[in-house]
């Protein structure tokens, strides 16, 4: 098609616009929307940042993206980290009267794991590291069973990061944005969401490739950003690690503030 007709080649694949998404944002309330039960954060390292997204979750896994944070700063100091502590360690108020707090947060450990790691065991157990595994079928999180077995086999020390199947995340995630009217599953987003992150979400393609002679899906990055896209997933596994019974009833997780925190006031902040 490129060489020979000289017209251009766009794979086939499942994906989702964009501007589809855009076209739906709504005016959320000051407060928390009232149906949200838990509060989770997804986070993705950068070399000179911090991304993360809060996401608001109600009966049926139904999401409201709360909030969308770039934190500026060199991950390998700790400045960015009291930073992110100051949000992970925020009350959120609902619209009816509710004081939330995250009720869990799910921080990629793929770049500077050892510094992920260290802020991790200042923040308790609502904080966990995770590591993305590759690979359809593989369910987002692990059961309990299949924890314990794997970290017994291992039988390593110090914090473990929880395995994250990424491509079933994605794959979950862009079936919920395809739906069209509110109720399990949906996505709620508010009108202060800009264009980048919409591109961002849906960065990627699942497109059917054959391996000798077996048809394989597979995850095609089509821009180079797609943080957004990856926060939501860990947001979406930070649930499902805190517990699907949390939807029934609000978690009050212990709160740890690091010691140097006092000493900074707000962290720098841009919202998308």
């Amino acid at each position: 098609v490129n060489t020979a007709l000289g017209e251009t080649w766009e794979e086939e694949g499942e994906s989702i616009s964009y501007h589809i998404l855009m076209d739906r944002r709504e005016q959320f309330p000051d407060a928390v929307p009232e149906p949200v039960r838990v509060i989770t954060m997804g986070c993705d390292v950068q070399q000179d940042r911090l991304e993360a997204e809060i996401v608001g979750w109600g009966e049926g896994e139904e999401s409201w993206s709360l909030d969308y944070l770039i934190l500026p700063g060199d991950p390998s100091g700790d400045d960015v980290w009291l930073d992110l502590a100051a949000y992970i360690n925020g009350r959120y108020k609902t619209e009816d009267g509710r004081d939330l707090a995250i009720g869990m947060t799910a921080i990629d450990s793929g770049y500077l794991p050892k510094r992920v790691y260290n802020f991790v065991e200042t923040m308790g157990a609502h904080v966990v590291p995770t590591k993305g595994m590759a690979g359809t079928g593989r369910q987002i999180v692990e059961t309990s069973l299949a924890r314990l077995k794997r970290l017994r086999k291992r039988r390593t020390t110090g914090v473990k990061p929880e395995l994250v199947g990424v491509d079933e995340g994605k794959i979950v995630l862009y079936r919920r944005l395809m739906k069209a009217n509110p109720g399990p599953g949906y996505a709620h987003f508010p009108m202060e969401r800009d264009e980048e992150y919409f591109h961002q979400l849906t960065a990627e393609k699942l497109v059917t490739r054959f391996r000798k002679g077996r048809p394989i899906l597979e995850w095609v990055q089509e821009r180079p950003r797609n943080e957004a896209l990856d926060c939501r997933v860990l947001a979406h596994a930070a649930l499902l690690l805190h517990g699907l019974d949390s939807l029934k009833e609000t978690p009050q997780p212990s709160l740890v503030i690091p010691q140097a925190r006092a000493k900074r006031q707000q962290p720098r902040r841009v919202i998308r």
